[in-house]
Protein backbone atom coordinates (compact mmCIF):
# COMPACT_ATOMS: atom_id res chain seq x y z
CA UNK A 1 0.00 0.00 0.00
CA UNK A 2 2.69 4.13 -1.19
CA UNK A 3 2.63 3.79 -0.74
CA UNK A 4 2.37 5.02 -0.17
CA UNK A 5 2.57 4.04 0.44
CA UNK A 6 0.93 1.71 0.15
CA UNK A 7 -0.32 2.05 -0.33
CA UNK A 8 0.38 0.88 1.89
CA UNK A 9 -1.98 1.09 2.71
CA UNK A 10 -5.15 -1.44 2.03
CA UNK A 11 -8.20 0.52 2.07
CA UNK A 12 -11.76 -1.21 2.17
CA UNK A 13 -13.26 -2.13 -1.55
CA UNK A 14 -14.88 0.66 -3.09
CA UNK A 15 -18.93 0.12 -3.00
CA UNK A 16 -21.86 1.14 -5.47
CA UNK A 17 -24.81 2.66 -3.95
CA UNK A 18 -27.85 2.85 -3.76
CA UNK A 19 -27.71 -1.03 -2.63
CA UNK A 20 -31.51 -1.04 -3.63
CA UNK A 21 -32.91 -1.58 -6.73
CA UNK A 22 -33.18 2.46 -8.56
CA UNK A 23 -35.74 3.45 -10.29
CA UNK A 24 -34.76 4.22 -13.85
CA UNK A 25 -33.32 8.35 -13.15
CA UNK A 26 -30.67 6.41 -11.06
CA UNK A 27 -29.64 3.27 -13.32
CA UNK A 28 -26.68 5.82 -15.53
CA UNK A 29 -25.06 6.76 -11.92
CA UNK A 30 -25.13 3.52 -10.56
CA UNK A 31 -23.80 1.80 -13.77
CA UNK A 32 -21.11 4.30 -13.69
CA UNK A 33 -20.01 3.66 -9.94
CA UNK A 34 -20.50 -0.36 -10.62
CA UNK A 35 -17.98 0.40 -13.64
CA UNK A 36 -15.66 2.22 -11.41
CA UNK A 37 -15.56 -0.25 -8.64
CA UNK A 38 -14.59 -3.09 -11.49
CA UNK A 39 -11.79 -0.88 -12.44
CA UNK A 40 -10.65 0.54 -8.84
CA UNK A 41 -10.46 -3.86 -7.88
CA UNK A 42 -8.34 -4.00 -11.32
CA UNK A 43 -5.84 -1.54 -9.27
CA UNK A 44 -6.90 1.11 -12.82
CA UNK A 45 -7.29 3.82 -11.04
CA UNK A 46 -7.55 6.65 -13.81
CA UNK A 47 -10.47 4.86 -15.47
CA UNK A 48 -12.33 4.14 -11.70
CA UNK A 49 -11.91 8.10 -10.86
CA UNK A 50 -13.48 9.30 -14.31
CA UNK A 51 -16.66 6.40 -13.85
CA UNK A 52 -16.67 8.27 -10.19
CA UNK A 53 -16.83 11.57 -11.33
CA UNK A 54 -19.53 10.65 -13.97
CA UNK A 55 -21.21 9.23 -11.09
CA UNK A 56 -21.06 12.13 -8.89
CA UNK A 57 -22.39 14.63 -11.50
CA UNK A 58 -25.69 12.03 -12.33
CA UNK A 59 -26.26 11.86 -8.40
CA UNK A 60 -25.88 16.05 -8.12
CA UNK A 61 -28.02 16.75 -10.40
CA UNK A 62 -30.14 14.74 -8.88
CA UNK A 63 -29.88 16.02 -5.26
CA UNK A 64 -29.64 12.49 -4.52
CA UNK A 65 -27.43 12.25 -1.20
CA UNK A 66 -27.39 8.41 -0.84
CA UNK A 67 -25.40 8.21 -3.95
CA UNK A 68 -23.14 11.22 -3.80
CA UNK A 69 -21.53 10.45 -0.37
CA UNK A 70 -20.72 7.21 -1.76
CA UNK A 71 -18.91 8.79 -5.09
CA UNK A 72 -17.56 11.07 -2.67
CA UNK A 73 -15.91 8.21 -0.57
CA UNK A 74 -14.91 6.23 -3.97
CA UNK A 75 -13.30 9.50 -5.12
CA UNK A 76 -11.10 9.98 -1.93
CA UNK A 77 -9.77 6.38 -1.78
CA UNK A 78 -9.03 6.51 -5.32
CA UNK A 79 -7.33 9.82 -4.90
CA UNK A 80 -5.09 8.21 -2.03
CA UNK A 81 -4.60 5.44 -4.54
CA UNK A 82 -2.95 7.72 -6.87
CA UNK A 83 -0.98 9.79 -4.12
CA UNK A 84 -3.66 12.91 -4.40
CA UNK A 85 -3.70 14.19 -1.40
CA UNK A 86 -5.63 17.57 -1.55
CA UNK A 87 -8.52 15.64 -3.92
CA UNK A 88 -8.51 13.27 -1.27
CA UNK A 89 -8.84 16.07 1.74
CA UNK A 90 -11.65 17.78 -0.57
CA UNK A 91 -13.67 14.76 -1.09
CA UNK A 92 -13.72 13.91 2.52
CA UNK A 93 -14.39 17.49 3.54
CA UNK A 94 -17.44 17.38 1.91
CA UNK A 95 -18.70 13.53 2.94
CA UNK A 96 -18.24 14.91 6.79
CA UNK A 97 -20.19 17.89 5.71
CA UNK A 98 -22.87 15.98 4.04
CA UNK A 99 -22.72 12.86 7.40
CA UNK A 100 -23.56 15.12 9.95
CA UNK A 101 -26.22 17.32 7.74
CA UNK A 102 -27.96 14.20 6.76
CA UNK A 103 -27.43 11.77 9.49
CA UNK A 104 -25.99 9.32 7.54
CA UNK A 105 -24.07 7.63 10.12
CA UNK A 106 -23.55 4.29 8.80
CA UNK A 107 -21.16 5.66 6.22
CA UNK A 108 -19.05 7.45 9.18
CA UNK A 109 -16.50 4.52 9.91
CA UNK A 110 -15.41 4.50 6.10
CA UNK A 111 -15.18 8.08 6.32
CA UNK A 112 -12.76 8.34 9.83
CA UNK A 113 -10.99 5.27 7.88
CA UNK A 114 -9.94 6.92 5.07
CA UNK A 115 -9.94 10.04 7.16
CA UNK A 116 -6.95 8.44 9.08
CA UNK A 117 -5.27 7.14 5.77
CA UNK A 118 -4.86 10.37 4.78
CA UNK A 119 -3.70 11.71 8.16
CA UNK A 120 -0.60 9.00 8.12
CA UNK A 121 -0.01 10.36 4.38
CA UNK A 122 -0.14 13.91 5.64
CA UNK A 123 2.28 13.02 9.02
CA UNK A 124 -0.17 13.77 10.95
CA UNK A 125 0.22 11.12 13.26
CA UNK A 126 -1.94 12.39 16.34
CA UNK A 127 -5.27 12.61 14.20
CA UNK A 128 -4.63 9.58 12.78
CA UNK A 129 -3.88 7.73 15.81
CA UNK A 130 -7.19 9.09 17.44
CA UNK A 131 -9.42 8.59 14.75
CA UNK A 132 -8.25 4.60 14.52
CA UNK A 133 -8.29 4.14 18.38
CA UNK A 134 -12.27 5.29 17.53
CA UNK A 135 -12.38 2.68 15.18
CA UNK A 136 -10.60 0.18 16.64
CA UNK A 137 -13.04 0.72 19.89
CA UNK A 138 -15.47 -0.59 18.41
CA UNK A 139 -14.25 -4.23 18.27
CA UNK A 140 -12.47 -3.89 21.33
CA UNK A 141 -12.52 -7.44 23.39
CA UNK A 142 -14.46 -8.86 21.05
CA UNK A 143 -13.07 -12.72 20.03
CA UNK A 144 -14.42 -12.69 16.77
CA UNK A 145 -13.10 -12.25 13.39
CA UNK A 146 -13.34 -8.41 12.59
CA UNK A 147 -14.66 -6.75 9.25
CA UNK A 148 -12.36 -6.03 6.44
CA UNK A 149 -13.41 -1.81 7.29
CA UNK A 150 -12.13 -3.21 10.93
CA UNK A 151 -8.98 -5.09 9.57
CA UNK A 152 -7.71 -2.13 7.44
CA UNK A 153 -7.92 0.09 10.64
CA UNK A 154 -5.93 -2.70 12.26
CA UNK A 155 -3.27 -2.80 9.33
CA UNK A 156 -3.14 1.29 9.54
CA UNK A 157 -2.77 0.59 13.51
CA UNK A 158 0.43 -1.34 12.84
CA UNK A 159 1.68 0.99 9.92
CA UNK A 160 1.21 4.34 12.78
CA UNK A 161 3.26 2.00 15.23
CA UNK A 162 6.41 1.71 13.45
CA UNK A 163 6.14 5.15 12.04
CA UNK A 164 5.14 7.37 15.05
CA UNK A 165 5.59 4.99 18.16
CA UNK A 166 8.34 1.96 17.43
CA UNK A 167 7.96 0.45 21.06
CA UNK A 168 4.38 -0.53 20.20
CA UNK A 169 5.18 -1.85 16.90
CA UNK A 170 4.85 -5.50 18.22
CA UNK A 171 2.42 -5.10 20.24
CA UNK A 172 0.01 -4.05 17.28
CA UNK A 173 1.81 -6.13 14.89
CA UNK A 174 0.51 -9.14 17.62
CA UNK A 175 -2.79 -8.01 17.36
CA UNK A 176 -3.72 -7.82 13.88
CA UNK A 177 -1.65 -11.48 13.42
CA UNK A 178 -4.35 -12.30 16.28
CA UNK A 179 -7.62 -10.85 14.27
CA UNK A 180 -6.37 -12.51 10.92
CA UNK A 181 -5.58 -15.63 12.51
CA UNK A 182 -9.53 -15.51 14.20
CA UNK A 183 -10.57 -15.00 10.17
CA UNK A 184 -9.23 -17.70 8.75
CA UNK A 185 -10.60 -19.85 11.33
CA UNK A 186 -14.28 -17.98 11.20
CA UNK A 187 -14.72 -17.78 7.73
CA UNK A 188 -15.11 -20.96 5.48
CA UNK A 189 -11.45 -21.95 3.24
CA UNK A 190 -12.60 -20.66 -0.78
CA UNK A 191 -13.59 -16.77 1.29
CA UNK A 192 -9.75 -16.85 2.61
CA UNK A 193 -8.59 -15.81 -0.77
CA UNK A 194 -10.11 -12.28 0.45
CA UNK A 195 -7.81 -12.33 3.61
CA UNK A 196 -4.74 -12.99 1.30
CA UNK A 197 -3.79 -9.15 0.79
CA UNK A 198 -4.30 -8.85 4.47
CA UNK A 199 -1.81 -11.50 5.33
CA UNK A 200 0.98 -10.25 2.68
CA UNK A 201 0.90 -6.62 4.66
CA UNK A 202 1.08 -8.72 7.60
CA UNK A 203 3.97 -10.26 6.18
CA UNK A 204 5.89 -6.79 5.14
CA UNK A 205 5.24 -5.84 9.16
CA UNK A 206 6.92 -8.50 10.22
CA UNK A 207 9.67 -8.55 7.60
CA UNK A 208 10.18 -4.73 8.86
CA UNK A 209 10.39 -5.70 12.56
CA UNK A 210 13.12 -8.35 11.61
CA UNK A 211 15.46 -6.00 10.33
CA UNK A 212 14.99 -3.83 13.14
CA UNK A 213 16.20 -6.63 15.26
CA UNK A 214 18.84 -7.49 12.73
CA UNK A 215 17.24 -10.58 11.36
CA UNK A 216 17.99 -10.03 7.85
CA UNK A 217 17.23 -14.14 6.94
CA UNK A 218 13.65 -13.49 8.43
CA UNK A 219 12.98 -10.60 6.66
CA UNK A 220 13.78 -12.13 2.96
CA UNK A 221 11.59 -15.05 4.74
CA UNK A 222 8.72 -12.57 5.16
CA UNK A 223 8.82 -10.85 2.33
CA UNK A 224 8.46 -13.88 0.27
CA UNK A 225 5.35 -14.96 1.98
CA UNK A 226 3.97 -11.57 1.20
CA UNK A 227 4.64 -12.00 -2.21
CA UNK A 228 2.86 -15.04 -2.45
CA UNK A 229 -0.02 -13.58 -0.45
CA UNK A 230 -0.40 -10.75 -2.48
CA UNK A 231 -0.32 -13.61 -5.81
CA UNK A 232 -2.81 -14.71 -4.66
CA UNK A 233 -5.30 -11.34 -4.00
CA UNK A 234 -4.01 -10.60 -6.89
CA UNK A 235 -3.04 -7.15 -5.77
CA UNK A 236 -1.08 -5.27 -7.69
CA UNK A 237 0.11 -2.56 -4.78
CA UNK A 238 1.35 -5.22 -2.99
CA UNK A 239 3.27 -6.52 -5.38
CA UNK A 240 4.79 -3.61 -6.42
CA UNK A 241 5.30 -2.52 -2.58
CA UNK A 242 6.94 -6.13 -1.30
CA UNK A 243 8.93 -6.53 -4.56
CA UNK A 244 10.15 -2.69 -3.90
CA UNK A 245 11.01 -3.17 0.11
CA UNK A 246 12.86 -6.25 -1.12
CA UNK A 247 14.83 -4.80 -4.04
CA UNK A 248 15.85 -2.09 -0.74
CA UNK A 249 17.05 -4.77 1.29
CA UNK A 250 19.16 -6.61 -1.08
CA UNK A 251 20.77 -3.12 -2.48
CA UNK A 252 22.09 -2.85 1.38
CA UNK A 253 23.11 -6.46 1.00
CA UNK A 254 24.52 -5.44 -2.06
CA UNK A 255 22.82 -8.27 -4.21
CA UNK A 256 22.62 -5.73 -7.08
CA UNK A 257 21.58 -8.32 -9.70
CA UNK A 258 18.90 -9.61 -7.85
CA UNK A 259 18.19 -6.14 -6.44
CA UNK A 260 17.62 -5.48 -10.41
CA UNK A 261 15.11 -8.60 -10.69
CA UNK A 262 12.78 -7.13 -7.85
CA UNK A 263 12.84 -3.53 -9.14
CA UNK A 264 12.39 -4.25 -13.12
CA UNK A 265 9.47 -6.18 -11.46
CA UNK A 266 8.04 -3.80 -9.54
CA UNK A 267 8.63 -1.44 -12.43
CA UNK A 268 5.79 -3.08 -14.77
CA UNK A 269 3.12 -3.21 -12.09
CA UNK A 270 3.49 0.12 -11.66
CA UNK A 271 3.08 0.91 -15.14
CA UNK A 272 0.10 -1.43 -15.48
CA UNK A 273 -1.23 0.60 -12.38
CA UNK A 274 -0.25 4.40 -13.69
CA UNK A 275 1.67 5.24 -10.65
CA UNK A 276 3.61 8.20 -11.45
CA UNK A 277 5.01 8.49 -7.71
CA UNK A 278 5.75 5.06 -7.55
CA UNK A 279 7.22 4.35 -10.93
CA UNK A 280 9.73 7.76 -10.07
CA UNK A 281 11.20 5.99 -6.63
CA UNK A 282 11.49 2.64 -8.39
CA UNK A 283 13.07 4.30 -11.95
CA UNK A 284 15.70 5.88 -9.34
CA UNK A 285 16.82 2.67 -7.63
CA UNK A 286 16.61 0.97 -10.66
CA UNK A 287 19.46 3.80 -12.27
CA UNK A 288 21.01 2.93 -9.02
CA UNK A 289 21.62 -0.59 -9.68
CA UNK A 290 22.33 -0.42 -13.21
CA UNK A 291 25.14 2.34 -12.48
CA UNK A 292 26.93 -0.16 -9.76
CA UNK A 293 26.24 -2.96 -12.50
CA UNK A 294 28.10 -0.43 -15.08
CA UNK A 295 24.96 -1.34 -17.36
CA UNK A 296 25.71 2.47 -19.36
CA UNK A 297 23.10 1.66 -21.99
CA UNK A 298 20.50 0.48 -19.29
CA UNK A 299 21.09 3.62 -17.67
CA UNK A 300 20.29 5.98 -20.96
CA UNK A 301 17.27 4.24 -21.76
CA UNK A 302 16.03 4.59 -18.15
CA UNK A 303 16.85 8.39 -17.82
CA UNK A 304 14.95 9.10 -20.70
CA UNK A 305 11.95 7.12 -19.05
CA UNK A 306 12.20 8.88 -16.26
CA UNK A 307 12.14 12.72 -18.68
CA UNK A 308 8.52 10.77 -20.04
CA UNK A 309 7.73 10.87 -16.64
CA UNK A 310 8.49 14.28 -16.14
CA UNK A 311 6.87 15.38 -19.30
CA UNK A 312 2.93 14.23 -17.72
CA UNK A 313 1.25 14.07 -20.69
CA UNK A 314 -1.69 12.08 -21.44
CA UNK A 315 -0.10 9.17 -23.62
CA UNK A 316 2.88 8.89 -21.00
CA UNK A 317 2.01 5.66 -20.02
CA UNK A 318 1.63 3.86 -23.23
CA UNK A 319 5.33 4.83 -24.44
CA UNK A 320 6.17 3.90 -21.09
CA UNK A 321 4.72 0.15 -21.68
CA UNK A 322 5.82 0.12 -25.19
CA UNK A 323 9.57 0.94 -23.75
CA UNK A 324 9.13 -1.62 -21.00
CA UNK A 325 8.69 -4.08 -23.77
CA UNK A 326 12.08 -3.85 -25.55
CA UNK A 327 14.19 -5.76 -23.45
CA UNK A 328 16.27 -2.84 -21.34
CA UNK A 329 20.01 -2.97 -22.74
CA UNK A 330 22.54 -4.37 -20.00
CA UNK A 331 26.32 -4.03 -21.28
Amino acid sequence: MSYILLLSLLLTACISAPPETPPFALLKAEEQMSTGTWAFAENDYVTASTHFQHALADYSALDYVKGMVPAHLNLAETALALHSLKAAQKHLDVVADLIQRERLSDLLPRLNLLQATLAIRQQNYDKALALLETLLLEIEGQQHCPSNLHLSAMSNRTLLAFMYTPQQAATQLRRFEFALLLCLNARPRPQHGTLAAFRGRLERFKAQLALQQHDVQSAHQALNKALLHYRRALYRPGLAATLTEWAKLLMQQQNWSEADNRLERAITIRLHMQDAKGTTQNLALWIQVKKILKQKQAVKELEKWQALLQEKSDDVWLHLREAKKTKIHTP
